[in-house]
């Protein structure tokens, strides 16, 4: 009986490749992404056609100031430096040309709960969206180029459509 165990034990271990497979089986943690050690949660996650991500929540720790770019295999992106905001960012998606859309609840250096940033992590300024009263809690680009921002929990409509230029799209 204890070598029909062990039998089955390695049949097992073979199916779900951990023994003597260079490769992990579906379902098995990605031993070679290391995400970075954040004080703070994460809300959003874009994935870049580079294989990057784009992280978005409330953390403020170790160079990050609400949002990041990490590598595939999730040490930080040194070479994007998103902008330093006064709160959180609920939502990003990721734009064509390397810019990205992040909506939240920040009101700071020119941003007022939705923003587009360069490639760079700079301010795109030629990306003026309206005054919103309230919070972001989500963005999406449209394949037609305009964008849909959602949230604004005392104010309708709770959905808006934005021109590629940030202004409202409206019938």
């Amino acid at each position: 009986m204890p070598s029909r165990l062990l039998a089955l034990t390695i049949t097992a271990a073979v199916a779900l490749g951990v023994a003597g497979s260079a490769s992990a089986a579906p379902g098995d943690l990605d031993t070679s992404f290391t995400p970075p050690a954040l004080n703070g949660s994460v809300f959003s996650i874009a994935e870049l056609t580079s294989g990057k991500y784009l992280i978005a929540g409330s953390f403020t720790d170790a160079g990050y100031a609400h949002a990041a770019r990490l590598n595939s295999d999730g040490t930080r992106d040194t070479s994007v430096t998103p902008p330093t905001l006064n709160s959180w960012v609920r939502s990003v998606a990721a734009l064509t040309g390397g810019k990205y859309l992040i909506g939240g609840t920040f009101t700071d250096a020119g941003y007022v709960r939705v923003a587009r940033l360069n490639a760079d992590g700079s301010r795109d300024a030629s990306f003026t969206p309206p005054d919103l009263n309230n919070s972001v809690y989500a963005v999406a680009a449209l394949s037609d180029g305009k964008y849909l921002i959602g949230g604004f929990p005392t104010r309708d409509p709770k959905l808006v459509r934005l021109n590629s230029d940030g202004s409202p799209d409206m019938p």
